[in-house]
């Protein structure tokens, strides 16, 4: 590893990806998560995966990774489905009638496209990083120093490194000192499963 060393805040999906691409690079890091544990909180049970994603899953996984998320993924297809009460097939919309085409690329004569258990794909993320990986780390804020950056959490305890990424979600402590001026909005989206 290198003297380098990036500060993660947030071990969720994001912040364990840029961990596996930093680790392959030989770049010093720590993730610090302000969960107890990687299971303190449903974070719901299926993702859906566009091209990118799965690049970026291809990107950082090891084979023997790599082959556990493939066995667990479910390919989607490239239609939507409109079921009766009785879950009969009512009618099939095709994506390029719905959306246009390109939107479902193909690669290799299948959707580059997948459902996943968000809660697997953690785990799987999580594979390989030891002691890296601190939770119940909640950033109270951070610093500027001469030598880099210092993180302060709220338990009273702080790391130090070279560069901080806020991976910490909706309710970014990073951001919220960054850039207060920004805010979340409500995209008035609903979607029920």
């Amino acid at each position: 590893m290198s003297s380098f060393k990036v500060l993660i805040i947030g071990a969720g999906l994001g912040g364990l990806t840029l961990a596996h691409a930093l680790q392959r690079d030989g770049i010093d890091y720590a993730l610090y998560e302000r969960d107890e544990g990687p299971f303190d909180r449903p974070q719901g049970y299926r993702l859906h995966l566009d091209m990118d994603a799965i690049n970026a899953v291809r990107e950082v996984l090891s084979p023997d990774l790599l082959q556990v998320f493939h066995a667990t993924a479910y390919r989607t297809q490239p239609y939507t489905t409109i079921l009766g009460t009785d879950l009969s097939v009512i009618k099939r919309l095709h994506a390029d009638e719905v959306v246009g085409t390109g939107v479902w690329p193909m690669h290799e004569g299948s959707p580059e496209h997948a459902n996943v258990d968000r809660a697997t794909l953690r785990q799987l993320l999580l594979a390989g990083h030891g002691d890296r990986v601190h939770f119940g780390k909640a950033l109270a804020r951070y610093e500027v120093s001469a030598h880099g950056v210092v993180a302060r959490f709220t338990d009273g305890t702080q790391a130090e490194g070279d560069v901080l990424v806020g991976a910490d979600g909706i309710r970014s402590a990073v951001r919220a000192q960054r850039a207060p001026a920004c805010v979340t909005v409500d995209a008035g989206i609903t979607a029920i499963y």
